[in-house]
């Protein structure tokens, strides 16, 4: 794990697993990046049974690269309340910190992470025994919902760059931010929500009102929860005219990129592909509409093949181009 004086950022991350699934009130464990490996076992010593956690990389098999806001920080407990609020939550258990202060529905269980056996059984078990819900999900979500936020802690006189998207923006957001190289600061807003997603407009308010940005990147078409191209385009058009109420950045779209049946330079998936060709029509018109700036992202992967390392993330080299065109579009 990097030394907290090396983190280039600040920010947040959580992950809330298989959120459809009826069967369990989630626990949502609170922790740092240094209880990543305790996590994943106790993942695994739960035989996959869902739960949450905020605090560390929603992807278990690697760490964020941004120090997470402390437990007293007020970003903290703002995030804290959005995990906890769409969902009915059995408890929330914290590994070596101070209880936060909840509604006093939630039950708050504190974890010493000192003897590791003693924790894991501990906090399996709570897992596993939690009640069923009272309400069951009222919208579309998928296996995993996940944020991933940060703030850049470059200083200087220049105009800030925010970049929304998802895993693909995650792929080319640290190298767009040591291109930068103290020119620009470059915060991040990755998730999983996509247009459908509950909580979408409030976390780019919560970016809009921390900071005032000159450009404004999004990328973000290929989490869409089962919504058709035209709805897809009307949420966009919203959550464009919303955004330059409250901010005078520049925005640029960038079209979602295509979808392959494998790694490498394998053959697209058609169908996968065909719903984003789609989804990339619906945005355009709106981006036209609104005078919007184009970054064409999916023909840049047709024209130069770029290699993925699955049907959708990208090979470091593909990454560093589409750092390219990023860069070349924002300055």
């Amino acid at each position: 794990m990097v030394s907290p004086e090396y983190w280039p950022s600040d920010g947040i991350a959580w992950r809330q697993n298989d959120a459809m699934d009826a069967r369990h009130r989630h626990v949502l464990v609170v922790g740092q990046p240094q209880h990543r490996a305790l996590i994943q076992r106790i993942w695994h010593a739960c035989a996959e049974t869902p739960f949450d956690w905020i605090g560390l990389s929603p992807w278990l098999d690697r760490d964020t690269d941004h120090h997470p806001f402390p437990l007293s920080d007020p970003r903290f407990h703002w995030a804290l309340s959005r995990v906890l609020g769409p969902y009915q939550h059995a408890a929330v258990a914290v590994i070596d910190g101070e209880p936060p202060k909840l509604p006093p529905e939630v039950p708050v269980v504190s974890v010493d992470s000192s003897d590791e056996a003693a924790a894991i059984d501990a906090l399996s078990r709570l897992i596993i025994q939690a009640p069923p819900p009272d309400v069951q999900p009222q919208w579309v979500r998928e296996p995993a919902e996940w944020v991933n936020l940060s703030f850049d802690r470059t200083v200087g006189e220049f105009s800030r760059v925010l970049l929304i998207g998802d895993s693909i923006s995650n792929g080319y957001g640290n190298r767009l931010r040591a291109r930068m190289d103290g020119r620009r600061a470059v915060d991040q807003l990755q998730l999983s929500e996509g247009m459908a997603g509950p909580m979408l407009t409030e976390l780019v308010d919560f970016m809009l009102d921390a900071r005032a940005y000159g450009d404004i990147h999004m990328n973000i078409g290929l989490h869409i929860h089962e919504v058709p191209p035209d709805a897809y385009g009307e949420r966009l058009g919203l959550l464009m005219d919303h955004m330059r109420s409250k901010s005078r950045a520049r925005l640029t779209f960038a079209s979602t990129t295509p979808v392959h049946l494998g790694g490498g330079q394998s053959p697209l998936d058609r169908t996968g592909t065909d719903r984003v060709i789609a989804l990339n029509q619906a945005a355009e018109k709106v981006c036209a509409a609104r005078g919007v700036q184009w970054n064409d992202l999916f023909q840049l992967c047709l024209k130069e093949g770029l290699a993925k390392v699955d049907t959708v993330h990208f090979a470091p080299s593909a990454n560093a181009r589409l750092t390219d065109a990023v860069a070349a579009i924002i300055g």
